[in-house]
């Protein structure tokens, strides 16, 4: 991390959504170059066990979707030919 530009205050201070507009600005801009920050943001964010439940709590809805939409299309094509 980067002591000049990199204040592990500010990312608190941006998760706690306490910083003004042009503050905020700036600090995006900085996330958007700094893999460090990034990185501190995830982990004041939530620890490694949280962001690992959440993935799978996301992979398992992807996986839902996936199943309606392809339900969904083999219904369509029952109905396009006659079978529903």
């Amino acid at each position: 991390m980067n002591q000049r530009t990199c204040d592990t205050t500010r990312l608190s201070q941006f998760l706690g959504d306490d910083l003004n507009s042009h503050d905020e600005l700036l600090l995006t801009g900085h996330l958007d170059e700094c893999t460090s920050c990034r990185d501190k943001l995830d982990e004041l964010a939530a620890d490694r066990d949280s962001w690992s439940e959440a993935k799978e709590l996301l992979c398992d809805i992807v996986d839902q979707v996936k199943c309606a939409k392809h339900a969904c299309s083999n219904d369509s094509l029952s109905v396009i030919r006659g079978r529903g």
